[in-house]
């Protein structure tokens, strides 16, 4: 049995996932307890069962099963997240076994979050001078090179790729959930532009060069804390190495949050459901801007300082 502590959740699982099991920082003693079970030949894929999404040319499949979602994936992967969230049952060849880990860490725990009531936005997270900034954006646009760029200054790490928003009971403020044992995930050449080499790290999957880094507890930010902004990322090409921002207000917002929400396509019954007034809530208690700027790695100090000048304001 492997344990490990994600989104301020207790993981007991019987598959080894890739994760930091040092960073098991229990703030609470009250803390959910997520069980992964491997049972080989538990689930079954046919055409009895309520399609619900699917991803990447069909790759990718959620469906309606009874017990709650059974995710599907290639060579025979399958993981059935129950309905309370807090059982999953991992399906596959041993071959298959790092793979599924991928997407038990990824997908399935976001429709493991959407199902215990909390939205998981697909954006990076750091705490600066005390305040938590996500970084909002698609793959590919930078928000890992500028978290990084931010810890190298001295701010918090939260997450990499994905922040779950939780409602916190106590004094109705929006929280961020830290991510603890998910390491970060970067390219090759963010980290030699990072001045790490890449030999050190273990790649996240072999036909990739991206690998996996572990993020020390003292580093990281422990605790669920207030969003206190939004920065929605939008590289453009453009003549100058100028930042701008831009505050977004309106009610098609909602919708491209519920497009930045990790996992949203395997669950979309759930979010119609239970997370619609949650996505309001956001949109009204948490500042939310869009920030424009040339997509190119030199311009990353730029973004950085004009982060701080923002929350001093």
């Amino acid at each position: 049995m492997f344990s490990y502590y994600i989104y301020n959740a207790i993981i007991e699982s019987d598959i080894e996932l890739p994760c930091d099991p040092s960073n098991m920082f229990i703030n609470n003693d009250k803390a959910e307890k997520i069980i992964i079970k491997y049972s080989r030949g538990a689930l079954h894929e046919d055409n009895r069962i309520t399609y619900l999404g699917l991803k990447y040319n069909g790759q990718l499949r959620s469906y309606n099963v009874d017990q709650g979602i059974l995710f599907c994936a290639e060579n025979g992967i399958k993981v059935l997240i129950h309905t309370n969230g807090q059982l999953l049952i991992v399906d596959c060849s041993e071959e298959g076994l790092i793979k599924a880990a991928l997407y038990v860490i990824g997908i399935c725990m976001s429709i493991s979050l959407m199902m215990r009531g909390l939205i998981p936005l697909h954006a990076a997270a750091l705490e600066i001078d005390g305040k938590v900034v996500a970084l909002l954006s698609s793959s590919g646009n930078g928000k890992s090179t500028l978290l990084w760029n931010e810890i190298s200054q001295g701010s918090s790490f939260v997450t990499d790729d994905v922040l779950p928003i939780q409602l916190n009971d106590n004094d109705d403020t929006l929280l961020a959930i830290p991510s603890m044992s998910i390491s970060s995930k970067l390219w090759d050449k963010s980290l030699e532009r990072l001045s790490l080499d890449p030999e050190r790290y273990k790649r996240i999957v072999p036909e990739l060069n991206k690998y996996w880094v572990p993020v020390e507890q003292s580093k990281r930010l422990l605790l669920p804390k207030k969003v206190h902004v939004i920065l929605m990322l939008n590289p453009r090409k453009s003549t100058t190495e100028e930042v701008s921002y831009s505050r977004r207000k309106e009610p098609q917002l909602i919708s491209e949050l519920i497009n930045n929400t990790h996992g949203a396509w395997a669950n979309p019954a759930n979010i119609k459901q239970t997370l619609f007034p949650k996505y309001i809530r956001i949109i009204n208690d948490i500042p939310i801007f869009e920030v424009v700027y040339e997509k190119k790695y030199s311009i990353i100090p730029k973004i950085s300082d004009s982060i701080r000048l923002m929350l001093k304001n």
